[in-house]
């Protein structure tokens, strides 16, 4: 049974120059592991040690046809659509570096904010929160006898007037421009070379 968690894959290539079972690479073509996702050698210690077990690498002709069953394993932000390995251990491609910066932008903008005082309430900042939040802060600013309950992140219920409801929409939206501000800046550092890691991403979110 295939372990996708450590697999090996010759991957490109020409098949036809490849004897059957043959445990050789076929001509032009490169070895991929899952544990790493990486190219390797065919000498790389953990290969040599997994075909010990009479296992022997499957040809495809690309990446493609096996991220089907891989993307049950790896992260989706690695794939763009026809490659999804590393260029080394512990490195990323660039479109890789700017989905996972994506990603995070979409969780840090949906973790939810507490709104300032006098009265600090925790709100969700998923799609439909930031929409009814918008739609009451809209009628709020047509009606200054605006008043309704709020259910709050933490499930308590808030009495909320016209100027907090008001507040809610403006620190919401204020809030989502920040992480579309520091979108387009990490995406520049990393069009750059200034942003090269995952955790250099992570912090800058962090940083909002």
């Amino acid at each position: 049974m295939i372990n996708l968690y450590d697999w090996y894959w010759f991957i490109g290539g020409d098949i036809s120059k490849r004897e059957p079972a043959s445990r050789a690479a076929p001509e032009g073509s490169k070895l991929y592991s899952s544990k790493r996702n990486t190219y390797v050698p065919d000498t790389d210690p953990g290969y040599v040690d997994w075909i010990q077990t009479n296992r022997f690498a499957q040809w495809v002709s690309a990446e493609s046809d096996i991220w089907v069953n891989l993307q049950t394993v790896l992260s989706e932000w690695l794939w763009n659509g026809e490659t999804f390995s590393q260029p080394a251990d512990g490195q990323y491609h660039q479109y890789q570096l700017q989905q996972y910066s994506a990603l995070m932008r979409w969780q840090t903008e949906t973790k939810g904010i507490t709104t300032s005082a006098p009265q600090k309430i925790p709100l969700r900042t998923d799609d439909r929160s930031k929409q009814m939040i918008g739609n009451a802060a809209a009628q709020a600013r047509i009606n200054s006898s605006f008043a309704t309950s709020w259910v709050g992140a933490d499930g308590k219920i808030y009495p909320v007037n016209a100027t907090d409801m008001l507040k809610m929409g403006d620190e919401v939206a204020a809030w989502v421009d920040k992480c579309f501000d520091k979108y387009a800046q990490t995406d520049a550092d990393i069009k750059s070379g200034t942003l090269t890691t995952l955790k250099q991403i992570e912090d800058a979110y962090a940083s909002i």
